[in-house]
């Protein structure tokens, strides 16, 4: 009843507060569809032309440069500037690195080294030359969708499993990373860049990519006319030959039998002598010298003798495991499990997906240890024995390895010889 009062009351005011809701909803409405619009027709705005008939739009530039971002994070442009070797520099990469990763482009430090190694290799560059590198008005994401998109054409790629293998003994070397592991770098780059491990390894395949594409075609040159007829003559040029065969059995029997004394006397004229050593004096290449050798002795022991005498990690030890090592049980998975081409986020597994795997790796943890600790007291043993060797002067102290794996083998047998 108080409703019906209050409506008949005020239903001027709560139609024009309805009227001034539409308007806003059918305004509001219009202004986000144009605004979408402006957005998607801004991401297709062509801002390119290259191979007659392809192009460059922004969204192709937006990629590069996330690309690039991703790639500087990882240090490529240290990796970049540090293949080859110390001796033999890789200019092209150097170069590569200059072209995409404006950071310190063209300092000074960089072009002395530029031009020291044009100076020591001999490259046919002059000094504009190495300048007009740097005189390119276009920015590093341009010239990486260009240079990519070139090495794609031409059929040149790197598979992730490489460009990983590559990344695992890079990462820890660049001084910027702090020794850090590759799993630590990479997950790092992960939760703040908020990308999936595989994205991180196509850019960087992308980046090996190019860099052997820089090198098919820098090492292709064209032949010249005297060349390519050198060439088609040395493939082409054939002999006629005739020749006896003489066999040394046939003519045993036509000299006589060397005597004892004959045979001491080649041995010691060529006893220093290695075999196969053709000299003037010695045209056969007579040789009785052997090659320097030594004698070792062993010890070696079964890995599976070892897992018999372990203690089996516990559930409790397990759980403590898990807990303290949280972040190494992560699987990378979409945000939304109903679409597969959602972002993708990092998962802790549950403690019952992985119980498991911790139960092997601490097994096999363990295992290790034991093996060392058995390795560690051995050695031990035999360097007690030789210090005290040398302090008494009696060579007769030293133990063999067989003595000394008597003393320390336990429940694990070990393996002696020589």
């Amino acid at each position: 009843m108080h409703l019906m009062k209050f409506l008949r009351k005020n239903k001027g005011k709560i139609m024009a507060i309805v009227v001034v809701v539409l308007m806003i909803s059918f305004g509001a409405g219009q202004f986000l569809r144009h605004l979408g619009q402006r957005r998607q027709m801004g991401l297709t705005q062509v801002m390119g032309h290259y191979d007659q008939d392809r192009t460059i739009t922004r969204e192709d530039l937006m990629q590069s440069g996330q690309e690039l971002e991703l790639l500087g994070a990882i240090g490529s442009d240290m990796i970049l500037r540090s293949m080859g070797s110390q001796q033999v520099p890789n200019l092209r990469a150097i170069l590569l690195a200059e072209l995409i990763f404006p950071g310190g482009r063209g300092s000074a430090q960089i072009m002395q080294h530029l031009r020291q190694i044009i100076a020591s290799q001999g490259y046919p560059i002059s000094p504009a030359q190495l300048e007009a590198i740097y005189a390119g008005q276009l920015g590093p994401d341009f010239y990486w969708h260009l240079l990519t998109a070139e090495a794609e054409r031409a059929g040149v790629q790197v598979d992730h499993e490489f460009a990983q293998a590559q990344l695992q003994q890079i990462l820890p070397q660049i001084p910027m990373m702090g020794g850090a592991t590759y799993e630590q770098i990479i997950y790092g780059m992960m939760t703040q860049h908020g990308v999936s491990e595989q994205q991180i390894l196509s850019a960087f395949s992308r980046l090996l990519s190019v860099v052997q594409y820089a090198d098919m075609v820098s090492s292709s040159q064209d032949l010249t006319n005297a060349e390519l007829l050198h060439k088609a003559v040395a493939e082409n040029e054939y002999m006629d030959i005739e020749y006896v065969q003489l066999s040394a059995e046939n003519f045993i029997d036509a000299v006589e039998e060397p005597s004892r004394e004959q045979i001491e006397a080649h041995f010691e004229k060529y006893k220093n002598t290695a075999a196969g050593t053709i000299t003037e004096d010695n045209p056969y290449g007579f040789g009785y010298l052997l090659p320097e050798r030594v004698q070792l002795e062993y010890m070696m022991f079964y890995l599976d003798d070892v897992l018999e005498t372990i203690d089996r990690p516990t559930a409790e030890q397990m759980e403590q495991h898990y807990q303290a090592n949280r972040q190494q049980y992560t699987e990378t998975v979409p945000v939304d499990p109903d679409d597969p081409n959602s972002p993708q986020r990092q998962r802790v597994k549950s403690y019952a997906e992985v119980a498991g795997q911790i139960r092997r790796e601490m097994t096999e943890s363990r295992k290790q240890g034991e093996a060392l600790n058995i390795i560690q007291r051995f050695r031990d043993k035999i360097q007690e024995t030789e210090e005290q060797a040398i302090a008494e002067a009696d060579a007769s102290i030293l133990k063999t390895y067989e003595a000394a794996s008597e003393q320390i083998s336990g429940d694990v047998r070990l393996y002696t010889g020589k």
